[in-house]
């Protein structure tokens, strides 16, 4: 039997140098920006440009598009970095980018869940049980803090991100493209709880602490899982 350690070294040997590279820089550009939402100031926008062109890099760099999946993977975030380069200048635009950012992720997991077994829509139906009510929830929690012309946008983009975790969760998690799909989806999720909660309701700062780690590893998980579908390809 090989042991979790193994499992683990052989993982990282078998990540692409591409995907590595970019996911190092994007972990250290996101320590530069949270110091510098501390320290330095100035750094924080270029910061924010370098985490986000990484996550794209790192895609890129797992081979996103030699396949259809990845493909979308990478179009979502794409939308994703521009969300993160408008949306500090425009909340709405921004939040807009990522609603089609998420409208691509959602096809790509559907993509790869149209070739799983039986078990795995049950499942996917669990999910979609649960995240139903996650979603009631989110909404009700936020809707006493919105303003009433941002209701039915936050309404549709929580509808979105919790169809994009029903639609990760609609595959066999054996392998681990599918569970980076996972892990990315639910990180979003979370992620974009804290930025609701800094935009609508607790305003301090505090919030990009919980929300930006857990927002680019998400990003980063997503890029990853492009790699087993690349693997598969070529197995073929």
């Amino acid at each position: 039997m090989t042991k979790p350690t193994e499992r683990k070294d052989r993982l990282m040997r078998d990540l692409p140098a591409g995907y590595r590279l970019a996911a190092a820089v994007t972990v250290l550009s996101v320590a530069i920006m949270l110091m510098g939402r501390m320290w330095w100031r100035p750094f924080t926008a270029p910061a924010t440009l370098a985490a986000s062109l990484g996550f794209v890099a790192a895609a890129l760099g797992a081979g996103g598009l030699k396949t259809g999946y990845g493909r979308l993977v990478v179009s979502g975030l794409v939308l994703c970095a521009i969300g993160d380069l408008v949306g500090p200048r425009d909340f709405h635009l921004g939040m807009y980018a990522f609603f089609l950012g998420h409208v691509l992720f959602i096809p790509a997991f559907l993509l790869r869940a149209a070739r799983q077994p039986a078990s795995c829509r049950r499942v996917a139906t669990a999910a979609c049980a649960v995240f139903a009510i996650t979603a009631a929830v989110t909404f009700a929690w936020l809707h006493p803090h919105l303003p009433a012309a941002d209701r039915p946008a936050v309404l549709a983009y929580i509808a979105v991100l919790a169809l994009m975790v029903i639609g990760a969760s609609a595959v066999q998690t054996t392998s681990f493209g599918p569970r980076a799909a996972v892990w990315g989806a639910v990180l979003f999720y979370l992620s974009d709880i804290f930025i609701a909660n800094w935009r609508y309701v607790i305003t301090d700062s505090w919030n990009a602490f919980a929300a930006y780690p857990l927002y680019y590893l998400a990003c980063l998980c997503l890029a990853a899982s492009v790699i087993e579908s690349c693997d598969r390809r070529r197995r073929a």
